[in-house]
Formats: structure tokens, sequence, C-alpha cells
């Protein structure tokens, strides 16, 4: 089944604010590092609340998601489910927006190189 250009722009539109959230979540945890570097403690209770306000907005898009897979699982059938970013990827490629310029492709890379900076900054931190 193809995906619509609502469904498309819907998907593709919560994948940017994904971006744009993992991404100001690695500036802060960048900058929880050089505060611990400091010993700042004020400046680190200060970081570590920013943290937890974009890791809620940052759940709260992750529920947005799920239920978005599953009201667009509702209208597959079974055997076109999307059980993956995998699958999500080829139901979207069926759109000529993304066949053409790649919009979804290009924030899922995204998304995926901020969560590994992500990890690698929590780790060494």
């Amino acid at each position: 089944m193809e995906a619509n250009n609502k469904v498309y722009f819907e998907v593709t539109d919560l994948w940017k604010l994904l971006c744009e959230e993992h991404s100001l979540l690695f500036n802060l945890v960048s900058d929880e590092y050089l505060i611990l570097l400091e010993s700042n403690i004020e400046g680190l209770e200060n970081v570590v609340s920013e943290k937890k306000e974009v890791i809620a907005r940052i759940a709260k898009l992750d529920l947005y998601r799920q239920n978005l897979l599953k009201k667009i699982n509702s209208t597959l059938n079974e055997s076109e489910q999307i059980k993956s970013v995998t699958d999500l990827i080829k139901f979207l490629g069926s759109n000529p927006i993304e066949r053409d310029q790649k919009h979804f492709l290009r924030f899922n890379g995204l998304l995926n190189k901020t969560i590994e900076k992500l990890k690698q900054q929590n780790r060494r931190n």
C-alpha cells in the first residue's frame, strides 16, 4: 500500500521533531560534561533539570510514534504491517515524495547518528 501524503508528512514531521529533541539532549549532555569538569554543582542541577524536560518531551513523541504506527497498521493487511524502522522505510518509500526527496530517510539517518553521539557522550560523562 502506498503511503499517502498526509501520513507521509505526519511521520516525517514526527522524525524531524525527534531529531530536534535528541540534538538538544546531546547539547545538554555535552554541556553536562563541561560542567562536571568544572565541579559546578548549581550548573549541573540546572542541566539535569533541562535534560529531564527534554527526555519527557521525547517520551511524549515516542508515545505519539507508537500510536501513529498503530493507526497506520490498522489500515494495512497483515503482510504489510510495520514492525520495524526498515518496514517503515519501505512503506514510506512507496510515496513519490520520499522516492524523489528522501526526507524521512535523511531524518532517520540523522536521528541514528545523534543517538550514537549521545551514547558516546554519556559514556564519557
